[in-house]
This record gives structure tokens, C-alpha cells and sequence, in this order.
């Protein structure tokens, strides 16, 4: 930190944009190290004891915090056994999982007890990123619609989808010739801007497949810094069966794959190198993208239209409420409308209990997967016509696929239902006559008001009170009528049955 931290002091030249709202100061020094250590946390957060005093004040609010932080820093480094770190393989599938705190969590997953404070903060800094997005797609999540529960009615229906594969009903399988089924194709998760998730445990996530114990998943991690802590995993040459140099990692537990990209989402995406996208099998998620940051927005900027076309649920986390109300303003801005939110923001149940401290700003505190939120593409949905024929004919109490005139019990009882039903059902020239006569039959004063000229030549006529005699085919029998519909059915029999019925 002596290296790369500068002095706060708002004398000193900012070095770096702030990762918090401040005031705008005055800057006359140039830039300096941080040299003087608070004697309190033991974190060096000034250049001068002189800057040191003239920001104690806002120093207090974080000292607690930042010794924290280093005491927890030293924990690691002491060399202790760590039995919080032992975790436990799959339930029985009878077993609940109660996802409302860690400490339920824990419990009904039957980690080993967790007494003390310090190895709380520990253990979850590592669940924190396969628990977090267990919580949201899970059956049991504590994000709901209910008032307060922060899932939106289109959050609802995307993780409805993954949760209709995540919990399969039982088929019967077993290890015999009989049990043999056929297995749906994995969950895959795309976790975009892998850097440090990347490098963690595969024991901690494959708590995330012991959630799940009927699916298996496939993670993918894309980034350009995604093998940056992995010094050992070295990208393969490029092959025809491999040519983006994936480093695979299969049979992990048996239901989990994980494979790395060291390259952007772009070009994955332009090769069709997943498609095609399903939203039953598909999400993506992105731990502290930094999408609005000045300095890494430009990078977003080419694939937030890719994951706005997709129409996949996107899962996102931030370090602060300033970094997640940051990115959620660009998301805004950039998607130009369409973008439907399924999770509104707020704090992660299950974001991570240890504090972590910027390298290059001592007064930058934040939490990993401090908050969580969620977007998708918008969708239109298109009604069909017959659904919609279906509907109307519902509304006004007339059965779908009956005559309106050549049925007598199902004749409608009132002129502005009859009208209705000419102006919402499309009728052929035979159906429009029979229609306008109905009207005629059983409402001889209402028709004068409601009918206008019909749009075909044999029904059109100019006077407002016609006679019977003279216009018998405005009038005619109920013998005469059903001549017209038996005439309708012999000319086009599939007609007949779609509009009068069988």
C-alpha cells in the first residue's frame, strides 16, 4: 500500500477518480505517498502526521473497519488450521435449504459450526460468489414479488424458466439398464469479466451444484484477465476442436464443467461460438463488472447490446451502493430503453462479511458482492389472432366456433354486442350478411343506428328503412338462412368449420 496508496489530504492532486461521492476540493501539492500509520488501525493513510490530523475526522468513520481488515489480513498469514474452510458434499435431497442468512444457510447445509466471528467473515468470502447466485435462481429464494421482496413480475418470469430446469421432477433413474433416462443438457452460467471468481476453489463451487443436485452446470468464465491468478492453467494451443484455447476442467463432482476463455465476450459471440441462447438453460452473470466506471465502460460498451439480444436474465453484483447505482445509470443510458429490470437493487443477502481496503485509496472500503441487481432485454410478446377471436367471443358470452344467426340459443342479447362482434371478428361475405340481418331480425331499431354501408357489393344499400319485399335477402327465412350457411359449408368446407363451426 506504501507503493501505490496516495495521501487522501484534499491539498495533494487527485490521482485517481473517486470511487465515492466527495466534494470538489482545491488541489495545490502534487501527489504523495501514504507514509504515517494511524496508530489506531495500524493502516498507513496519510503522507504527513500533519495531513493525519487534518482528516481524523473522516479517518474515524472507517478505523474500526480498517482494523478489521488487518486483522483478518493477518489471520490468513498466521498459519492457523482452518476448519471453517472444510465443506461438506451433498444433502439428502429431503433436506431443506433455508436461504435467509448465512447462519441458516450454514446450518441447513451442515457446515462445520462457525463460532467465531472472524472465521464467519472468512468462510463467506469465498461462498459469497456461488451462494449468491444460488440464492436468486434457487426455488427457495428469499428474493420474491412480495412487497419488499425485490423480484419484479418480469424477474419472475425468466427465473421462473431456470427454475422449471434447476428443479426436474424424478424420473426414476437409477444405475441399472431400467434406470437409464435421458439427461437434459447443463445449466450454463457465463460469467463475464472473470478475474478473481476464476482462480477460486473448485470445492467452493461446486457448492453451488449441491444446491442443485438433479442438474449439472456448466461455468464458463470469459475475460481477458480470467487465467491472471492461475499461473499453473496455461491456454492450450488453438485446435479445430478448440479454437479459442479454452482451459476445460470436466467431471468436476461429477455434474459440474468449467471452462475458461482468456478473450472477450465479443468474439465468442461473433464465431456463434454458444448459440443458440436458451432461456431455460442460460444466464449470465457479472461480479463487479464496473459497467459506468470511466475507466472500463468503453470496454462494456460493444457487449451490453449482445446481452440486451440474447433476452437472457443478467445477474450483477457491485462493491458499494455508489459503484451499483453507478453501473445501473450507464445500463439505463446505454440500453436506451430497452431493458427490463427482474431484480430491483438493494444489499446481497449473501454478500461477503469481510471488508477489503483499496490498494490505492486507504479510505475506499468495500464489501465483495456488496450489492445485487439484475437486467434482461425487453420482450414483446404478439398476441395471435385466434386467441384473441377466442377472447372476444368470451367476453361477450357468445361460444367459440357458433353461428350467430343459424344457432338460436346462442344468439347475443343486446345490438352493441352484435356490433362488437362484427368489429372484432372477420367475417366472409356470407357470415358478414348473416350478421347485419340478425341485427335487423331481433333489433330493427337499434340497426338503423349501429349498421353502416357493408363493405361488400350484395349487402350494400343506400336506405336507412328497407322493405321486405323489396329486399327479401335483407329478411329472409330462418329455412333461407340456414340454405346460406349450408351453401357456405359446400363451398369451402375448412372455412365453414373455422369461423361457424363442425
Amino acid at each position: 500500500m506504501r507503493q501505490n496508496a496516495y495521501c487522501p489530504h484534499p491539498e495533494h492532486q487527485p490521482t485517481h477518480l473517486p470511487s465515492s461521492p466527495r466534494a470538489a476540493a482545491t488541489s495545490t501539492l502534487p501527489p504523495a505517498h501514504v507514509r504515517h500509520e494511524c496508530p489506531d488501525c495500524g493502516i498507513p493513510v496519510a503522507c504527513s502526521e500533519a495531513h493525519f490530523a487534518d482528516t481524523y475526522d473522516q479517518h474515524l468513520e472507517i478505523c474500526d473497519l480498517l482494523r478489521q481488515i488487518n486483522e483478518d489480513d493477518h489471520d490468513l498469514h498466521s498459519g492457523r488450521f482452518f476448519p471453517e474452510f472444510e465443506y461438506p458434499d451433498a444433502s439428502i435431497e429431503e433436506a431443506q435449504i433455508n436461504m435467509q442468512n448465512w447462519d441458516t444457510l450454514l446450518f441447513t447445509r451442515e457446515f462445520t459450526a462457525v463460532n467465531d466471528e472472524r472465521s464467519m467473515r472468512q468462510v463467506t468470502r469465498l461462498l459469497t460468489y456461488p451462494i449468491t447466485i444460488g440464492s436468486i435462481l434457487h426455488e427457495l429464494s428469499p428474493y420474491s414479488i412480495k412487497r419488499n421482496g425485490r423480484l419484479t413480475s418480469e424477474g419472475l418470469r425468466s427465473l421462473s424458466a431456470l427454475r422449471y430446469t434447476l428443479h426436474p421432477p424424478r424420473t426414476g433413474a437409477g444405475i441399472t439398464i431400467a434406470g437409464l433416462r435421458p439427461n437434459p443438457p447443463p445449466v450454463r452460467l457465463f460469467i463475464l469479466g472473470a478475474r478473481a471468481e476464476s482462480s477460486l476453489p473448485r470445492e467452493v463451487w461446486l457448492q453451488l451444484s449441491h444446491l442443485f443436485p438433479r442438474v449439472a452446470f456448466h461455468l464458463i468464465f470469459i475475460g481477458p484477465e480470467a487465467l491472471a491468478n492461475r499461473p499453473d492453467d496455461v491456454a492450450p494451443p488453438p485446435t479445430p476442436g478448440n479454437p479459442f484455447s479454452a482451459v476445460v476442467e470436466d467431471r468436476l463432482g461429477g455434474q459440474m464443467k468449467i471452462s475458461t476463455y482468456a478473450t472477450v465476450f465479443e468474439a465468442l459471440h461473433q464465431a456463434q461460438h454458444f448459440a443458440p441462447y436458451d432461456p431455460y438453460f442460460d444466464a449470465f452473470v457479472l461480479f463487479h463488472p464496473g459497467l459506468g466506471h470511466p475507466a472500463s465502460s468503453a470496454s462494456w460498451a460493444p457487449t451490453l447490446p449482445i446481452l440486451l439480444d440474447t433476452k437472457i436474465p443478467v445477474i450483477c453484483t457491485g462493491y458499494t451502493e455508489f459503484d451499483m447505482q453507478r453501473d445501473i445509470d450507464w445500463v439505463k443510458e446505454q440500453g436506451g430503453g430497452e431493458v427490463d429490470f427482474l431484480l430491483e437493487p438493494g444489499e446481497n443477502r449473501f454478500r461477503s462479511l469481510r471488508w477489503e481496503v483499496n490498494d490505492l485509496d486507504p479510505g475506499d472500503v468495500s464489501a465483495g458482492n456488496w450489492g445485487v441487481w439484475g437486467f434482461r432485454g425487453k420482450r414483446y410478446e404478439a398476441d395471435r389472432y385466434e386467441e384473441k377471436r377466442a377472447t372476444q367471443l368470451k367476453r361477450m358470452k357468445i361460444p367459440n366456433g357458433r353461428s350467430l344467426v343459424n344457432d338460436p340459443p346462442y344468439l347475443v342479447t343486446s345490438a352493441e354486442s352484435l356490433v362488437a362482434a362484427q368489429h372484432y371478428i372477420t367475417f366472409p361475405a356470407a357470415e358478414h350478411r348473416l350478421c347485419e340481418t340478425s341485427l335487423r331480425l331481433h333489433f330493427p331499431r337499434a340497426s338503423r343506428e349501429y349498421i353502416s354501408p357493408s363493405p361488400y357489393p350484395s349487402c350494400r344499400h343506400t336506405n336507412p328503412h328497407p322493405n321486405p319485399l323489396k329486399h327479401p335477402h335483407l329478411f329472409p327465412s330462418r329455412r333461407r338462412l340456414r340454405e346460406t350457411d349450408e351453401a357456405l359449408r359446400l363451398r369451402d368446407p375448412g372455412q365453414y368449420a373455422q369461423i361457424i363451426g363442425p
